[in-house]
């Protein structure tokens, strides 16, 4: 049976815990022990009281989405009010902001290949070059 003592001594080990154990850990473990835990794992990994992130930007070009997922709030139907889709330049603009804060990944949300999809397809397709030509010039 699995237990936070044995977890412990595991992770102190350097030894990765299962899918099992992270489940159990997210059931049954404590915010502290949690925390305890991660910041002990982490330890193995980096020095003390250091840590490492990414600035990026997710880019939600467009609004419009016909998934209707359950957990989202943010889609709105096609032709329905509220939509938007931004325009190159606004595209741009976006990401040299993710630049000017030290960003140095940009992904886009909102693209999903449809059989209806050839002309959205081609317009990301000829976006994606236009980013890679135009930034080839901010260094």
């Amino acid at each position: 049976m699995t237990n936070i003592k044995d977890l412990t001594e595991q992770i102190e080990g350097g030894q990765r815990i299962s899918v099992e154990d992270a489940a159990y850990l997210w059931n049954r473990a404590s915010d502290q022990e949690l925390q305890t835990l991660s910041t002990l794992a982490k330890s193995k990994w980096h020095a003390p009281r250091s840590g490492s992130y990414l600035i990026m930007a997710i880019l939600n070009y467009t609004n419009v989405c016909v998934a209707k997922c359950d957990y989202c709030a943010f889609y709105r139907l096609p032709h329905q009010d509220g939509t938007y889709l931004l325009n190159f330049q606004q595209i741009c603009d976006r990401i040299e902001a993710c630049l000017s804060w030290g960003g140095t990944l940009v992904a886009f949300n909102g693209f999903t290949p449809s059989s209806r999809s050839k002309t959205t397809l081609s317009c990301f397709l000829a976006f994606e070059k236009s980013i890679k030509i135009r930034s080839s010039f901010l260094g």
